[in-house]
């Protein structure tokens, strides 16, 4: 089981609030997906930090859009 499904036990949900309970996982796995969909800021020896700065700006602005 995932965490997600642990907490879906636990919380016992009524009928009537599956429908809100299946919104907030569908909108958590847009979520994720799109958290990992962005290329990760890493620093490498190769890249300088201005271009590590730049690669971190536009993942944050591509989030805000």
């Amino acid at each position: 089981m995932t965490s997600l499904e642990q907490m879906e036990a636990q919380l016992k949900l009524a009928p009537e609030q599956q429908g809100l309970w299946s919104v907030y996982r569908d909108r958590l796995d847009a979520y994720a997906q799109q958290f990992y969909r962005e290329r990760p800021v890493l620093p490498t020896p190769q890249q300088p930090a201005p271009a590590q700065i730049g690669r971190l700006v536009m993942n944050l602005q591509n989030r805000l859009a």
